[in-house]
């Protein structure tokens, strides 16, 4: 399976010719989201509640604060990111770009390979804030490096996916959201049923026949 962990040509030109209309503004912030960190268990669900997905969406727009004049960008595999195209991105105000991404931390390596090329490109510095939505830890040492070039920085994350580095960030916040409730399995008791005993070194007689059974290897 070939893995997309890296901005592709058209990506890095997709990303430089929108970020250019922000280039003059210093009251805009740039957001970084790992949706597959955050909402990603949407496709891990058997029972895919899309109004729930929307409804997850739209509240964590709003408790991070997004505007209309903000830049988001956005990676997950590409069904999820689909998915979520087509229930509120589509929809919502601000400007979104959206990289598909494959492979182990295939979305967080995309997302710091995009604010490294803003940073490289002099585009990361004309925003007032950057907002990072992810609970993976690799973004944790990342984010104290920008904080240590002088980079406004804040972050977001759900607490069931982040990692507990996080709670020594100072400006970090989590996110309530609603998650499937999992119903608990039942325990199966069969009063007929007995486990092996190895402290009597008996077995249950549904297993006799293991008795009788000697592995004898073969002789050459």
């Amino acid at each position: 399976m070939i893995q997309n962990k890296k901005l592709t040509k058209y990506e890095k030109e997709r990303l430089m010719n929108l970020s250019h209309y922000f280039k003059e503004s210093l009251n805009n912030t740039l957001f970084v989201h790992d949706l597959e960190n955050t909402l990603g268990y949407y496709f891990q669900s058997k029972e895919q509640s899309k109004q729930k997905f929307k409804n997850n969406l739209q509240t964590l727009d709003k408790h991070i604060g997004v505007e209309k004049n903000d830049l988001a960008i956005i990676s997950a595999n590409s069904n999820l990111l689909e998915d979520a195209n087509k229930l509120h991105y589509k929809f919502s105000p601000p400007p979104e770009i959206l990289f598909p991404a494959s492979g182990r931390d295939g979305a967080d390596l995309k997302l710091i390979e995009s604010i490294n090329f803003l940073e490289v490109n002099n585009i990361l510095s004309k925003f007032k804030d950057l907002v990072i939505i992810s609970g993976d830890k690799i973004f944790y040492r990342y984010i104290l490096s920008l904080q240590k070039k002088g980079f406004n920085i804040r972050s977001f994350s759900l607490k069931q996916t982040s990692s507990n580095v996080y709670d020594n960030l100072e400006d970090h916040n989590y996110v309530n959201l609603k998650f499937r409730n999992r119903k608990k399995r039942k325990k199966s008791f069969n009063k007929n049923y007995e486990r092996y005993n190895y402290s009597n070194k008996k077995y249950n007689p549904q297993f006799e026949k293991l008795k009788e059974f000697v592995f004898e290897p073969k002789v050459a």
